[in-house]
């Protein structure tokens, strides 16, 4: 199993990448951002937040830790997921 640390308040980073389908991940985490390689239908997930007031940190975490190949994938919202459904 993966471990998950927090590294700074509301930013939580594996310390081994995992990989997950994208469609769980987006179910898994409505409104979230999280660092990631896409794969397509599969992404590896580096960092992430687990309440959307944390999403802006994401970011300055991101360009803090100099992710090179990686990108931000913006969480989708809940309230935009329910007007689909």
């Amino acid at each position: 199993m993966n471990t998950v640390i927090e590294t700074q308040t509301g930013i939580f980073e594996y310390t081994t990448p995992q990989t997950i389908s994208t469609e769980k991940w987006i179910n898994e985490h409505l409104d979230c951002n999280a660092i990631i390689d896409n794969q397509g239908s599969t992404i590896v997930v580096y960092a992430f937040t687990q309440d959307p007031k944390y999403n802006h940190a994401l970011g300055e975490y991101f360009k803090q830790k100099n992710f090179k190949n990686q990108h931000i994938l913006r969480g989708i919202s809940s309230d935009g997921l329910n007007s689909l459904i």
